[in-house]
């Protein structure tokens, strides 16, 4: 069932996919698909323009499933959603939980650029500075989130007139 959603999903077929999911968890108990489709009918949701239904999805799935291996990247779409909503506080705080719930993760490095950009737009420059520069330094991170991280801290320091401090994060 879960394959076959997939591929209505691939095929944007999203009514399609909701319809086949419709139920899955009752059907098919404790199946090791079960964080999948939860995770697919969230995104068949946000497909379908149905942000509340699919916001709605990810936090059921944050409780449901909090240790899964998926739960950061589910809070990280979820935050992603939240910003696009304008619901910008809300998901700092979400942000915030996959930056100290997961971070060595992927989506931990993710959040910590997402909240600093969040931070530079509000211009609470301490904030952002602090969150671009642990991702800055972090030899682990991916490249261009390093990189995009330094751009940032540059940007940071030509806003607050630290022209020096700029530079240094260009080089």
């Amino acid at each position: 069932v879960f394959w076959l959603a997939r591929a209505q999903y691939e095929l944007q077929r999203y009514k399609e996919v909701l319809a086949l999911l419709d139920g899955f968890e009752k059907r098919y108990p404790q199946d090791p698909f079960e964080t999948r489709v939860a995770r697919l009918r969230a995104h068949s949701f946000l497909a379908l323009n149905r942000t509340e239904k699919a916001l709605t999805a990810f936090s059921h799935f944050h409780r449901k499933y909090p240790r899964s291996a998926e739960a950061s990247d589910n809070l990280l779409d979820w935050a992603n959603v939240l910003i696009q909503e304008g619901k910008k506080d809300e998901a700092k705080n979400i942000l915030d939980q996959i930056i100290h719930t997961y971070a060595t993760s992927m989506a931990a490095q993710k959040a910590r650029l997402t909240l600093g950009r969040l931070w530079v737009e509000q211009k609470t420059f301490d904030q952002a500075q602090r969150v671009l520069v642990e991702l800055a330094v972090q030899e682990d991170a991916l490249r261009d989130l390093r990189a995009s991280a330094w751009f940032l801290v540059a940007r940071v320091n030509e806003q607050s007139d630290k022209m020096e401090e700029a530079e240094k994060a260009y080089v």
